[in-house]
């Protein structure tokens, strides 16, 4: 199972016409793509126009998009906030958007206890991919000399252990890193041009970060 996994797009077409141009060379390069928030900004037409490149992609929301851009999200086939998927060899795909509150004060922003408590209500496991915007704190969430990361999110990986996390947020921090039986990899910023894979089998996964 061959994965592409985005985050932190910002708006930028280049991103886009890079995986357009791919797509029409090489066809489908990947069994599945996750997009873990912060889309666009601000731009439903951009919306659009990734979900029509990617039509299968499971998508969240990050702390950037407005409603309007939400609501145009929320039709993507496999929108995924506050959802489960599930996928070949008993694995799953667990989403969910937004992040802990900055000091940005940004649209989709949630207070932790009530990440908590909505995330607690879902269906995850030890073959669960868990894609969420905001990164657990303490694990990959280092930033101005603070842990910014969600204290909710690291409670669930504590209380739930998904076998991955995929998160972006943090431009200024990407990683793999174990939290007790769990993979957290924080995506880099496909803005800045990169992004991640993952290959999965039977006897586990590899994670690597490219190069548009």
């Amino acid at each position: 199972m061959k994965m592409l996994v985005l985050a932190d797009i910002h708006g930028e077409e280049l991103v886009l016409e890079k995986f357009l141009e791919r797509k029409k060379k090489a066809g489908k390069e990947y069994e599945i793509v996750l997009i873990a928030g912060d889309t666009t900004n601000n731009s439903t037409s951009f919306m659009v126009e990734l979900m029509e490149i990617f039509p299968s992609a499971y998508i969240i929301p990050g702390n950037n998009e407005s409603q309007n851009v939400v609501e145009v999200m929320q039709k993507a086939k496999n929108y995924a906030h506050e959802k489960r998927f599930e996928l070949k060899d008993g694995y799953n795909i667990c989403g969910f958007g937004f992040s802990n509150p900055t000091p940005f004060h940004t649209p989709g922003e949630m207070k932790d206890d009530e990440i908590y408590s909505r995330l607690s209500k879902m269906n995850i496991d030890e073959k669960t991919i868990l894609l969420v915007h905001a990164p657990p704190s303490g694990h990959l969430d280092f930033v101005r000399g603070a842990h910014v990361g969600s204290v909710a999110i690291a409670k669930i990986i504590e209380e739930k252990r998904p076998l991955m996390v995929f998160c972006g947020h943090l431009h200024e921090v990407i990683g793999i890193e174990k939290f007790g039986k769990t993979t957290v990899v924080n995506v880099p910023a496909a803005e800045y041009g990169r992004y991640c894979t993952v290959e999965m089998n039977e006897h586990g996964f590899s994670v690597q970060f490219k190069d548009i």
